[in-house]
């Protein structure tokens, strides 16, 4: 009887072993994943920044556009008055 009493005592153990070992690898996966989700957040913002940055420039060169067009059009419609 206290063979089988050691024995069983000795199947949990194992069995406890191997559920700290899991344990372990899970919290040093959890600790990866952290690091790369931190990481891709870092990412994501410098991407949010790079893209603000790329619609302000597209808003600017619509705008000089804009303004150029206007000139143009301003010099064309002044010289077929003279022509006229």
């Amino acid at each position: 009887m206290t063979e089988h009493v050691d024995g069983n005592f000795q199947r949990l153990e194992n069995e406890v072993n191997r559920l700290l070992e899991v344990l372990e690898q899970f919290r040093t996966e959890n600790a990866t994943l952290r690091e790369q989700a931190a990481e891709a957040r870092q990412q994501i913002e410098g991407l949010q920044t790079r893209l603000s940055e790329a619609d302000e420039e597209q808003r600017q060169s619509t705008e000089r556009n804009r303004q150029a067009k206007e000139r143009l059009e301003c010099l064309l419609s002044r010289l077929e008055a003279v022509d006229s």
